[in-house]
């Protein structure tokens, strides 16, 4: 693991390294990114737990250690291998306090959410505008590998004509739920909205080559409808490609990254003490890469990307 961790990347000062790995096998104990689960894991010589929580906490927030630098090699090295036709990137929103906002773009694969890119800011609504996450995309466009299809999974929340074209132009695909006041257009039946499509339960109505938006017309576009046939909630997404019953599929695949979110802090927590918090979940976050992509790639995997073999270790 030290070996693995150290390739790749400078650190500043291998005390670092040291307290970076103690993280990942506490995370991989506890199975979640939660420090007060990981005090008991990670050696100090403070006695009380508040203190080893400090000792993380300033570790994590320390002005030398780059997040971002030291995911990258491990993400690229990951993803290098790839042997899957599709990659499923989703996209997520997480509100907190109704003052801020986590913003997540993660790989979805055997039921884990493998980060690529995140992001914190200030603000009340889990809606935020494609201005918001642009340079993510972005950013995480340059961890994929060439030559794999690429399809973006993303929430009612998402649906931003720009943010369309700009997943097009990074050569990705999209399956992007709707509203149910969406305006859609149809050349044999002029607008319809989803809410006005009467579905029986268990029923699934495919649409293509369809407009969105009044204002926009953005398209063609396909979409599919269907009824829930437990509850009878409506369902509408809409993809860049003919959809057919395989699109729900796709589409449920986006819930694996909710089973990541991190743990919730206290309710009564104070709003600035808790920003600093979301900051530092942001941080830890990502080092739920580290245990994921290990368990992705298996012990051969992980020897190859660190350029060892079973003698060398």
């Amino acid at each position: 693991m030290k070996a693995w961790l150290g390739q790749g990347t400078s650190w500043m000062h291998l005390g670092h390294l040291t307290t970076c790995l103690w993280l990942v096998a506490a995370l991989i104990q506890t199975g979640e990114v939660s420090l007060t689960k990981w005090v008991k894991y990670v050696p100090c010589r403070g006695q009380y737990a508040q203190s080893r929580q400090r000792r993380i906490r300033r570790w994590l927030g320390h002005s030398r250690i780059n997040v971002h630098r030291l995911s990258k090699p491990i993400i690229q090295a990951a993803l290098a291998t790839w042997e899957d036709p599709c990659l499923y990137v989703s996209l997520d929103t997480t509100q907190f306090w109704d003052e801020y906002c986590l913003i997540r773009l993660a790989v979805v694969h055997r039921g884990r959410a493998l980060p690529l890119a995140w992001r914190v800011l200030e603000h009340a609504s889990a809606t935020v505008a494609f201005s918001e996450y642009q340079e993510m995309l972005t950013h995480a466009a340059r961890y994929l590998p060439q030559g794999v299809k690429v399809i973006l999974l993303a929430d009612r929340g998402f649906i931003h004509t720009d943010a369309m074209s700009a997943v097009r132009r990074l050569g990705w695909h999209y399956r992007i739920r709707l509203k149910g006041n969406t305006w859609l257009w149809r050349s044999t039946g002029g607008w319809i909205q989803p809410n006005t499509v009467h579905l029986a339960l268990g029923e699934v109505r495919c649409y293509h080559n369809v407009k969105l938006h009044k204002q926009q017309w953005y398209g063609p576009v396909h979409v599919i409808f269907g009824r829930n046939n437990l509850n009878g909630e409506l369902w509408v997404v809409v993809s860049d490609e003919p959809t057919t019953i395989q699109t729900f599929q796709e589409y449920g695949l986006r819930f694996d990254i909710e089973i990541s979110q991190p743990e919730y802090p206290h309710k009564h927590l104070r709003v600035d003490a808790g920003f600093a918090w979301l900051r530092t979940m942001g941080q830890s976050w990502s080092y739920s890469l580290l245990s994921n992509y290990r368990d992705v790639l298996g012990d051969s995997g992980m020897r190859a990307i660190a350029g060892t073999s079973p003698r060398q270790r």
